[in-house]
């Protein structure tokens, strides 16, 4: 389910000037995620760089077997500040994943929903994997 378009958009714009927003425990989910999301989206360059986006693909598509080993090489290869926004966002939707009874959004789930944002071709096509 997506979160409140309005909602969203409100938080985008705290954000956006400089102010931290509140989130209470009766925040709507589906904002906070729809926030993440967009926030990942509006980034100039994905989390995983476009560098990134032909081989993992392709390895992900021909060889999955040795997709951990390029996925750990893509991610030791980053900047900084990526690998530690991806490692916060990993630990926190591994977390996400520990609710999916009560949820519905598992690894595989989230894997949907936030791929997309964390790598990007310069297309719009998305090959599956």
């Amino acid at each position: 389910m997506g979160g409140n378009h309005d909602r969203i958009q409100e938080l985008r714009q705290q954000f956006d000037l400089g102010r931290n927003p509140s989130f209470d425990d009766k925040e709507d989910p589906h904002v906070v995620a729809g926030l993440i999301k967009l926030y990942l989206r509006r980034l100039p360059e994905p989390l995983l760089l476009f560098a990134n986006y032909t081989t993992l693909i392709s390895t992900c598509r021909d060889a999955e077997d040795t997709l951990p080993d390029v996925l750990k090489k893509a991610i030791a290869a980053l900047p900084l500040e990526n690998h530690l926004l991806l490692k916060y966002l990993a630990d926190f939707l591994v977390s996400v994943s520990q609710h999916a009874e009560k949820s519905k959004m598992g690894i595989n789930n989230l894997a949907t929903v936030f791929g997309p944002n964390l790598l990007r071709g310069t297309t719009s096509a998305y090959p599956a994997c």
